[in-house]
């Protein structure tokens, strides 16, 4: 839930957008682009991995997904393993629960569970080894990022019987390593990108991914101190910028390690590490880019509008006075800079 007026904590930016626009003398902190996966040599959206296939969520019913179905859940209690209910798994503000033959288990809880899975019928077990906040790891303000201190992370393994390694599901050492985030009851389309509500789902997000990344700067929902972005198209929308997805198809105009800066209409990220910096396009929460002045893969200034597959034509920002006006006035959600 959304505490503050989107209009008001826009005002409190104008300082700032004007600074960028002055070029300051502040050196500006770099946020690198980790989520746009093109040109790893991993699946899109997400990094959690088994045995090769991705899983960016699992049904809780036994439905199968992506060849990869979810058969069981195990936590440590008593001195011995209980089998969790698996239509009462769910996740609460980032917290997984579920109902044992002794009671509800929750979020730390499930430090050490197994976690059964079948993949393209082969059983897969897969170990929760660790279960922390982003506090604890540094994922906070003042560390350069803005996640919820509370927000549980979590870190899961398995013994890969190809290779004979164990390993961790979220293979990617970039930022955020092989921590993932848990969500419920929405699905990720891993080729349009797109975010719809979905039941009986339990979803997971490594910190490296444009998956997982939204909730490293507050933009994911469900945190648990009420705040961020609370909506699936805004946390959509989060996913495309990440990922340069100018045109809300999926297709992805960056690549690792390129330097990013944004602001949020709700005020969680702003431009201050982005001072002096050319507006790379404008979004719109539910959609992609409303305008687009710099391809973020090349660095290629635009002269003339940005043509989508599909034939929608997307304008040009314009001069950042424009840019910034446009922002003011309400016409975008996100603004993004590139330097």
């Amino acid at each position: 839930m959304k505490t503050t007026n989107p209009r008001t904590r826009r005002a409190l930016q104008s300082a700032l957008i004007v600074c960028a626009l002055a070029a300051c003398d502040d050196a500006p902190t770099l946020m690198t682009d980790e989520g746009a996966v093109e040109f790893r040599s991993l699946p899109k959206w997400n990094t959690n991995i088994l045995l090769g296939h991705n899983v960016p969520f699992v049904d809780t019913s036994g439905e199968e997904i992506g060849d990869v179905k979810l058969a069981g859940v195990e936590v440590w209690s008593g001195g011995q393993y209980q089998p969790i209910t698996l239509a009462s798994l769910e996740v609460v503000h980032g917290e997984v629960r579920g109902v044992g033959a002794v009671g509800l288990f929750a979020g730390e809880e499930f430090e050490g569970s197994l976690w059964h899975f079948e993949v393209k019928g082969q059983p897969l077990l897969v170990t929760l080894a660790t279960v922390t906040n982003a506090g604890s790891e540094g994922y906070t303000v003042g560390a350069g990022y803005g996640a919820d201190p509370e927000r549980l992370l979590y870190h899961f393994v398995y013994f890969d019987p190809n290779t004979q390694v164990t390993v961790s599901t979220c293979t990617d050492p970039d930022d955020g390593g092989f921590w993932m985030v848990l969500d419920s009851d929405f699905a990720i389309d891993g080729v349009t990108g797109d975010v719809t509500a979905r039941a009986n789902t339990i979803d997971f997000a490594c910190l490296s991914s444009a998956m997982g990344k939204p909730w490293l700067y507050n933009m994911g929902p469900n945190d648990p101190d009420g705040d961020g972005f609370s909506l699936l198209t805004e946390y959509e929308t989060a996913t495309r910028m990440f990922r340069a997805d100018y045109c809300k198809s999926g297709k992805s105009y960056t690549k690792v390690g390129m330097p990013l800066g944004w602001a949020d209409v709700y005020g969680y990220n702003d431009l201050s590490g982005a001072l002096g910096w050319s507006t790379e396009a404008l979004w719109e929460f539910g959609g992609g880019a409303t305008c687009v002045n710099i391809i973020r893969r090349t660095g290629k200034v635009l002269n003339q509008p940005l043509q989508c597959a599909d034939g929608t034509i997307i304008p040009l920002c314009g001069t950042e006075a424009e840019a910034a006006a446009a922002w003011l006035q309400g016409d975008a959600d996100i603004w993004t800079m590139v330097p």
